[in-house]
């Protein structure tokens, strides 16, 4: 096989989506991929932003992007913020992945 040159920022997107709800690595692993996928969205201008994940959207054992207090914004918390997902891209919006190739990946028993 052919090696190839360029890879879908998509599936990029999706993998490191896919990681930070499921990886139990330290929050400073998941920094790094998210300062990767962040330059290539930008540079590619395929930046849409990202939201945090709750709770809900984690290992158990794991912290949340945010806990949310609707009532009262201003007192959210953020226990860990490389918990997030780029929107846009694999679902992230209501939370699935929603996109084939980060469902492959997870079947397939991949590390995070």
């Amino acid at each position: 096989m052919k090696a190839r040159a360029t890879i879908k920022i998509r599936n990029a997107v999706a993998l490191v989506n896919f990681r930070n709800r499921r990886s139990t690595c330290e929050p400073t692993t998941r920094t790094g991929w998210n300062a990767l996928i962040v330059t290539l969205l930008i540079e590619t201008n395929n930046y849409q932003g990202f939201r945090y994940l709750h709770a809900d959207e984690v290992p158990a054992d794991q912290l949340c992007g945010c806990i949310s207090d609707y009532d009262n914004p201003e007192n959210h918390q953020f226990p860990d913020e490389s918990r997030i997902v780029y929107l846009g891209f694999d679902g992230a919006q209501n939370g699935d992945t929603g996109n084939e190739w980060a469902d492959r990946y997870a079947e397939k028993g991949c590390p995070v």
